[in-house]
């Protein structure tokens, strides 16, 4: 999500989606801080001026998720290609 802010003095952007985990925020490019917001959405600090926010999710454990999938059919695979190779030579 891009969301251009322009404000005359520092302010808090509030998005009404949920916060959870995952969520990260950057403006203008930087790293920022993700706050809960009215004790459901998201909320960054944007200083005054013209500011470009981005948020991004990652889902938590994703990244070992898919690693166990990979290795769970690899196995999978492999035990198949197995059986395959013994009753050719059978």
């Amino acid at each position: 999500v891009q969301v251009a802010v322009q404000t005359k003095r520092p302010a808090v952007l509030v998005l009404t989606d949920p916060f959870a985990p995952g969520w990260m925020a950057m403006v203008d490019g930087r790293p920022a801080r993700l706050r809960l917001a009215n004790a459901l959405g998201r909320g960054v600090i944007v200083p005054a001026g013209v500011q470009r926010v981005d948020f991004t999710y990652r889902a938590p454990g994703f990244a070992w998720g898919a690693l166990l999938a990979s290795v769970t059919w690899g196995a999978v695979l492999a035990v198949a290609l197995g059986r395959i190779v013994v009753r050719h030579r059978s």
